[in-house]
């Protein structure tokens, strides 16, 4: 069984409803966008753009040690 599940998709067709379902069914903890909106927004406004940059490079650190997670497990060499 993977360790990992990653859903990716349109806004609004229901990720995170299938996230939930699939947390429930194998325990594994979910992790959403929205998430990583509510703490930036503790900090920033949510209109200024600040928090725009913010949340984007929350998003983009957190894809970065996924990916790099995923190929550390596969010997895949990505700090070249």
């Amino acid at each position: 069984m993977p360790k990992f599940i990653l859903i990716i998709g349109p806004q609004a067709v229901g990720k995170m409803t299938v996230g939930q379902e699939l947390a429930k069914m194998t325990g594994y903890k979910l992790f959403y966008n929205h998430m990583t909106i509510e703490m930036v927004r503790l900090i920033f406004d949510y209109d200024k753009k600040a928090y725009q940059r913010m949340n984007y490079n929350v998003w983009e650190l957190l894809n970065l040690l996924v990916m790099s997670t995923i190929c550390q497990r596969k010997n895949i060499n990505v700090w070249r």
